[in-house]
């Protein structure tokens, strides 16, 4: 039986690397312009952009000023603000998102969550606390009264806080992710 093979980032093509940052330009294009679209490939297309495809320009020495590029979009967000982009991509990507749960290895010491763009650790609880402070600035007070009145509603309130944190995001990377698109690229590596 053949197994599928699956490439390590130096195996990666260029123009696969091209697509997914234009992809995710246009999917950040969308939101930004206001348009009806589903946040879901947003949210895969960034996540993806500053973890994997950062990784798989680091292997390229020759692909230095796209390196700097995708620099400037990460550092659009704040460190606290690269794990809800992780947690973004992550809850549309793994039906169970244990990943953040707490966890303890044999020895009983809790197990912390990585950060994928940063490199950071941290644990269950801390993660959590960092979520709640990052999208308290998303929250509408018209619907935490509503939740307050109907307990039931509190799903949807959270829900609309990471929307709308998404929306903020596509505005906020938008000008450096179109700058990243425009660095010349080669084709061949």
């Amino acid at each position: 039986m053949d197994l599928i093979k699956v490439p390590s980032w130096d195996e990666l093509h260029p123009a696969e690397l091209r697509s997914w940052t234009s992809d995710t330009l246009h999917h950040a294009r969308e939101l930004v312009a206001g348009q009806d679209v589903h946040l879901c490939p947003f949210r895969i297309r960034l996540g993806g952009l500053l973890s994997d495809v950062v990784a798989a320009v680091r292997e390229h020495p020759e692909l230095q000023e796209l390196n700097l590029a995708l620099a400037a979009v990460r550092n659009v967000f704040t460190d606290e603000e690269t794990w809800c982009v992780q947690y973004l991509r992550d809850m549309e990507c793994h039906p169970l998102r244990n990943h953040y749960e707490p966890r303890q290895n044999r020895q009983g010491a809790e197990l912390q969550a990585t950060n994928r763009i940063t490199g950071a650790r941290l644990s269950s609880k801390d993660f959590e606390e960092l979520v709640w402070r990052v999208t308290e600035s998303y929250v509408d007070e018209g619907e935490l009264l509503r939740a307050a009145a109907d307990p039931t509603f509190i799903g949807v309130v959270a829900r609309r806080q990471l929307d709308r944190m998404t929306v903020a995001f596509a505005r906020r990377a938008h000008p450096a992710i179109d700058a990243a698109t425009r660095v010349p690229w080669s084709e061949r590596l």
